[in-house]
């Protein structure tokens, strides 16, 4: 089970039908990873999954203005998606201000689950459902394989 899947799960336990999921680019792999941990959460539970609610856009840090307009489309549907499924935190920040601009509260109105955390300065309410990553051990785990790597191959006869 990854993370997304678990956060996908949460909102499904929650009796949410209506999941709308913001990405990234459809080429990059935590974008497709994120999805598709949405997809296989609504496949065990039995329930289908909505390609219509996805929304692709960029990771970047200019805002949130990616995740401003994915959840502003999102939220323009008919009927609304009940939950956002943010895949970073850059994508979250933008969407929490199109869902303020909205006049919804989460989570009241709309539940809102996100990856990566958000710094406090960024938002002080609503509470958010996030899964954060320990990026400094993921950094270390992978510097310590690739000298490894290193080391096997500076070994290897020619």
């Amino acid at each position: 089970m990854c993370s997304s899947d678990l956060l996908a799960r949460h909102l499904l336990g929650l009796g949410h039908r209506r999941i709308a999921v913001l990405t990234g680019r459809p080429g990059v792999s935590t974008s497709f990873d994120r999805l598709e941990g949405v997809r296989l959460a609504h496949a065990e539970v039995g329930l289908p999954f909505d390609e219509g609610l996805v929304q692709f856009g960029a990771y970047t840090a200019e805002t949130g203005a990616s995740g401003y307009e994915m959840a502003q489309v999102a939220l323009a549907l008919d009927p609304r998606p009940t939950a956002l499924f943010a895949a970073n935190n850059f994508v979250a920040f933008g969407a929490l201000r199109a869902v303020a601009e909205a006049g919804l509260r989460i989570p009241d109105d709309l539940s809102f689950v996100t990856f990566d955390g958000l710094p406090a300065d960024w938002v002080a309410d609503p509470f958010l459902t996030v899964v954060t990553q320990p990026a400094y051990e993921i950094g270390r785990r992978a510097m310590g394989l690739l000298l490894e790597r290193l080391g096997d191959a500076g070994s290897a006869e020619p």
